[in-house]
């Protein structure tokens, strides 16, 4: 049996939304609802690309979501930040988060009370009285805000280390043209798009650099030589 990413998310914002925003991401992105093996998901890629598989529920406001790559009992965890497999588990699992932060954004601004703005806790003075309802509310939106927050943080210092894993690659395997080219882009992307906006934006900058040597060096095997 392979391994999935599963996310239990608590939303409580309504479900036809939730089901608009999910559809409308799975259409996006090309997916197919099937059934196999007796369990039904959505499915997208084969023949050039990668399989990846995606699952989901919403009941009494928590959303259940699994994802993965590969065949149903040879499922790969996207989020499981392995380099292998990462080109094209890392693309699949930054979408899924960008995915949840559209749910996180819509669940503060569904819950928030219409036409009222709040003051926040450590800026009120002794004489405001704070409504516990709202404080408790308050509370729930940001640990929600900072879980998805935490992720993407994660997230992006993983790419960020790919990112500098892939362009080592790119260059020991130079005259591997193929396999030097899908990973020069892939710890590009992964470096300019993610990496330089992560705590490890060092990595990110040295991935950059070492890639573009690699490129150099291509173009003067290619032209001088």
């Amino acid at each position: 049996m392979g391994s999935r990413y599963v996310k239990d998310f608590v939303l409580d914002i309504d479900q036809v939304y939730v089901e608009n925003a999910i559809q409308e991401y799975l259409r996006g992105n090309n997916f197919t609802l099937v059934t196999e093996k007796g369990e039904s998901y959505y499915k997208t890629g084969g023949v050039m690309l990668p399989l990846r598989g995606f699952k989901y529920g919403y009941q009494n406001g928590t959303l259940h979501l699994e994802a993965w790559n590969g065949k149903i009992g040879k499922e790969m965890n996207i989020g499981d930040g392995k380099l292998l497999g990462a080109a094209s588990k890392v693309p699949y699992y930054n979408s899924i988060l960008k995915l949840l932060d559209i749910l996180n954004q819509a669940r503060v601004e569904y819950q928030q009370p219409y036409g009222q703005t709040q003051t926040p806790i450590h800026l009120q003075s002794s004489e405001q009285v704070q409504d516990p309802v709202y404080a408790q509310q308050f509370e729930g939106h940001k640990q929600a805000t900072s879980a998805v927050a935490d992720e993407i943080h994660k997230a992006n210092n993983r790419n960020a280390k790919i990112a500098f894993w892939l362009s080592i690659a790119s260059l020991i395997f130079l005259f591997n043209e193929k396999f030097s080219l899908v990973a020069n882009l892939a710890s590009l992307t992964l470096a300019v798009s993610y990496g330089l906006k992560s705590q490890k934006r060092g990595l990110a900058i040295a991935a950059i650099i070492i890639n573009s040597i690699v490129i150099l060096i291509a173009l003067a095997i290619i032209f001088v030589l």
